[in-house]
């Protein structure tokens, strides 16, 4: 089986690159380092982590919430501002605990 590079391993995952790094990182989702530093994840391993997360299986760590960091905003959005390049977004503050 081929092993995959962080990139093309998420792409079956429907998840970005930086979701698979830190599943790497913390031992989720094995893989292999390079002498360059790349990732590289056993295909084997990719399709049986991609089977328990189908079917719900595959256990988060203790202490983790189900999030990507690209979602974790905590807030109630009261103003978006947009310009050309990107939007700035204006909230309250929350502290939301972690179930």
């Amino acid at each position: 089986m081929p092993s995959y590079s962080v990139s093309l391993a998420a792409r079956p995952l429907r998840v970005s690159p930086e979701t698979v790094r830190r599943w790497t990182e913390t031992g989720r989702l094995p893989a292999d380092r390079a002498p360059d530093g790349s990732r590289s994840v056993d295909g084997v391993a990719l399709a049986a982590f991609a089977q328990e997360r189908a079917a719900g299986t595959h256990p988060l760590p203790p202490g983790v919430a189900p999030t990507s960091v690209r979602n974790s905003f905590a807030g109630i959005v009261t103003a978006v501002r947009l310009d050309e390049v990107a939007a700035r977004v204006t909230s309250t503050e929350v502290h939301v605990e972690a179930p």
